[in-house]
């Protein structure tokens, strides 16, 4: 992976999908792709195949991609299945997608009371859904939901949760801000810990009403909804080494998702084109 490379992953027809009022046909959802695939975009997230209809067809077509890869949203196996009989798993593994994104607990507060599983069997899920996909050569990303609030309540587990995906193969780790009430100083710390880890190839996703701060390392990326600006703290020239923009182009949705991973960067400022 190219230490320069600007990754750019593009959440419109999944997140952009949810905003009110947005109910996107089939072939307005391949029309929109082939724009964005034209446009140079490296991942787009088509939607969650088996969720509806539409996405499932949407994934049963070839899209004949020129330049971007397919992704396939969805979450972990649930307990109750293993991942070769989990439904919901197989609608990912039987769709054109080349890759997958799939979310999954690393705050144990939301495994107990939204899960009702124990840690154990938390980790267990993201493991072996992890070993899954990649046995079945789809690249994997695991979207660790709430991973900030998560740290700051049991940072042992948190790190526990993202090791169990990266170390079965995952080849991006995307730490949530999920919540949005992660501060900038907190960021970097908790960061530099994740790398402590060995874990080379992260993601960021923040929600976040910060003010217009100017650090080192910034991304200029407006929250349609709230009006506010994501910002990233500084961060060292060890802790970053490639950079990936995660946008919900086309959506006034809040969630639209600012990521970005790994080396020396000195000053960014990005915009999304809407």
């Amino acid at each position: 992976m190219s230490k320069e490379k600007i990754y750019i992953f593009d959440t419109t027809l999944r997140d952009g999908a949810q905003t009110q009022g947005v109910d996107f046909s089939l072939n307005e959802k391949e029309k929109i792709a082939k724009s964005l695939d034209h446009l140079g975009v490296d991942y787009i997230e088509g939607g969650w195949p088996g969720a509806n209809p539409t996405d499932t067809e949407f994934f049963n077509k070839d899209q004949n991609f020129k330049n971007a890869n397919l992704t396939a949203f969805g979450m972990t196996k649930k307990s109750e299945h293993s991942a070769n009989n989990d439904p919901m798993l197989s609608s990912l593994i039987n769709s054109k997608s080349s890759s997958v994104c799939l979310f999954g607990k690393a705050w144990d507060f939301h495994v107990d009371v939204a899960l009702g599983i124990t840690n154990e069997e938390n980790i267990e899920n993201i493991s072996e859904t992890t070993k899954h996909f990649v046995k079945n050569n789809k690249e994997f990303m695991f979207d660790a939901e709430h991973f900030f609030d998560g740290y700051k309540s049991n940072p042992k587990y948190a790190l526990e949760c993202i090791k169990a995906a990266y170390d079965n193969g995952a080849k991006w780790i995307v730490l949530c801000d999920t919540n949005g009430g992660t501060l900038p100083h907190e960021v970097s710390e908790i960061v530099k810990d994740v790398t402590k880890q060995g874990i080379g190839s992260y993601l960021f996703e923040f929600i976040s009403p910060f003010p217009n701060i100017d650090y080192e390392v910034t991304i200029d990326y407006p929250q349609f909804e709230e009006g506010g600006v994501v910002y990233f703290s500084k961060i060292s020239n060890k802790t970053v080494n490639s950079l990936s923009i995660v946008t919900a182009t086309a959506s006034s949705d809040s969630n639209n998702d600012v990521v970005t991973t790994n080396h020396d960067l000195t000053y960014l400022n990005l915009k999304c084109v809407a």
